[in-house]
């Protein structure tokens, strides 16, 4: 089997404790925004998806990739709010959880052609915590999953996907 894109059910909800996992991220009062202690230099925050309404999953293999968020530059005040080329994914595999953090080179444009909204994404790891024993293979999944997922999981479906992993 291979990975498909597919809107994430209670079932798997329950399974692999994904109210749990959202809510590691979110702060005391609820908001999905969280200050990253790594980050405090930089005071860095999270943006939060509302939900972990999709992933791509191949169920054969038992592993999973969701989009969690984006990192945003120092502080709310900014008038201009800006984004870093950071954006965390948690990707389960072998029965463990790992947050990958991947960095995001973009190079979207119109194809005026097909009159599709094309996305060209690369892809390159940060990080990916904790340590996996069979490092190799999980990269070898994940960017399989990062291929299938797209830019945006079920709603890349009608757009045109170019994805790379530089790793």
């Amino acid at each position: 089997m291979a990975f498909v894109n597919e809107r994430v059910a209670q079932e798997d909800i329950e399974k692999y404790e994904l109210t749990e996992l959202w809510d590691s991220y979110r702060d005391d009062e609820g908001m999905y925004i969280k200050s990253d202690p790594r980050y405090k230099e930089s005071g860095a925050i999270y943006i939060l998806n509302d939900t972990p309404y999709s992933f791509a999953i191949d169920r054969e293999r038992e592993s999973w990739l969701i989009y969690f968020a984006m990192v945003k530059h120092s502080s709310w005040e900014e008038k201009h709010q800006s984004y870093t080329d950071e954006h965390i994914f948690i990707f389960y595999f072998e029965k463990q959880k790992f947050e990958v953090r991947l960095i995001l080179d973009d190079n979207n444009y119109m194809d005026k052609e097909i009159n599709v909204f094309c996305y060209d994404y690369t892809w390159s790891i940060k990080s990916i915590s904790p340590e996996s024993k069979n490092e190799q293979e999980l990269k070898k999944l994940l960017k399989e999953s990062l291929e299938v997922y797209g830019a945006r999981g079920l709603s890349s479906a009608k757009k045109k996907n170019i994805v790379t992993c530089l790793f």
